[in-house]
């Protein structure tokens, strides 16, 4: 069985874009034997090696650069006559596109292709069903992501013949709200590259939580992403005001903030780093006793809860879907807002339950690993090959 994944985007490195999606086809490189054959085919690329096709022109730039720009799309012009050639040359059983646009549309219908056709799970933007606001801050905005989801309605209405994946069933929802059929919608399952596991073994970290614990030493917080209003990273700075013995590393790009953390006193207790690339994440969740997630809204569960599951390392985080489907109870200390306070308590509760919360972690790690997203998809193609 030959499958041809269908990407925007392609980077050899295991890097955050599309992350999970560079998770499976890393992984797969590095099995000794995979479920089914593959070959990545993609408009755009970044540090391109022998998992891929062919490679593209590159004629307005790298991949990363422009990535997010309206170059990108000058980039899929140049690049699609290749693409539609190599997909053809390749002749698979299976396409799959990571994500659903205009250029995937084209593409279809120019190679003429008789096969099973997948799409996603990359396919985000806001749903009508999505319970953040805060994509609709004003009325240009609102305007913008609602024309926006009127485009992205009638690609999936054009190819709701065909099989889709979603991150989470809360994604699933928000695909079946254009009008998707349930029985056509697959949820994945959480798994990521395996450079996110413990760095040490269960007991040798068990016996240092316990010892900590035992000592009252200091707890160590951990938040990755952007510090941004939309993924809570204010809320977080004035919920670690409110609980004593604890320290946070702060890890993603935008601003730091420094005048809030000044007065509320925590320069003393709040390390300000900047990006850290995905390669060296692992070492940031291992050092960590705690990740907090404040973020409202995920499709996609979002990466960092999963990477620091397996790693071992339990989480905080808010108690919205698409957040709370991926973790044993046991694992996870959810809140059900985003108010300072509310986070305190789930950080109090979590240095108070955090040999537990570790114990219970570490023993679902195997659960979040990409081989069991892998043996899953290799399920679906078998499936709907037969069909």
């Amino acid at each position: 069985m030959d499958i041809a994944f269908i990407t925007s985007f392609y980077n050899r490195n295991c890097e955050g874009r599309l992350g999970r999606f560079h998770d499976w086809i890393h992984t797969l490189r590095e099995m000794d034997s995979t479920p089914f054959e593959f070959n990545v085919h993609t408009f755009t690329q970044s540090s391109p090696d022998k998992t891929l096709y062919s490679t593209p022109k590159e004629l307005f730039g790298d991949g990363d650069d422009l990535w997010s720009t309206r170059k990108s799309k000058l980039e899929f012009i140049a690049n699609f006559k290749r693409m539609a050639e190599d997909i053809g040359n390749q002749d698979p059983d299976v396409l799959h596109f990571i994500q659903i646009n205009f250029a995937s549309l084209l593409l279809l219908k120019r190679i003429d292709f008789d096969g099973r056709v997948i799409f996603g799970p990359n396919i985000g933007g806001w749903f009508p069903n999505r319970v953040d606001k805060l994509w609709l801050k004003d009325t240009k905005q609102e305007l913008k992501h609602k024309l926006k989801y009127q485009i992205r309605k009638q690609y999936l209405k054009a190819t709701s013949d065909h099989q889709f994946v979603a991150f989470s069933h809360y994604h699933a929802d928000m695909l079946e709200c254009t009008g998707l059929s349930k029985e056509n919608i697959t949820v994945l399952k959480p798994g990521v590259h395996s450079i996110f596991s413990p760095n040490q073994g269960t007991q040798t970290i068990l016996s240092e939580i316990e010892r900590k614990s035992r000592e009252k030493e200091t707890l160590k917080l951990l938040y990755v992403g952007p510090k941004t209003e939309y993924k809570g990273y204010n809320v977080f700075l004035r919920a670690l005001e409110k609980v004593d013995n604890v320290e946070a590393k702060v890890i993603g790009g935008g601003n730091p903030q420094l005048d809030l953390i000044r007065s509320l006193d925590l320069e003393d207790r709040v390390d300000i780093q900047g990006f850290v690339p995905r390669e060296l994440l692992p070492q940031e969740y291992n050092s960590a006793d705690v990740v907090v997630i404040p973020t409202i809204d995920e499709t996609a569960g979002p990466n960092i809860q999963i990477e620091a599951l397996a790693c071992g390392t339990p989480v905080v985080l808010t108690d919205v879907p698409g957040m709370n489907e991926y973790a044993e109870s046991d694992s996870v200390v959810y809140f059900p807002t985003r108010e300072p306070e509310a986070i305190a308590n789930a950080i109090e509760q979590a240095a108070q339950n955090i040999v537990q919360l570790t114990e219970s972690a570490l023993d679902n790690v195997h659960r979040y690993n990409a081989k069991v997203t892998i043996e899953q998809l290799a399920s679906l193609y078998r499936e709907i090959n037969s069909q």
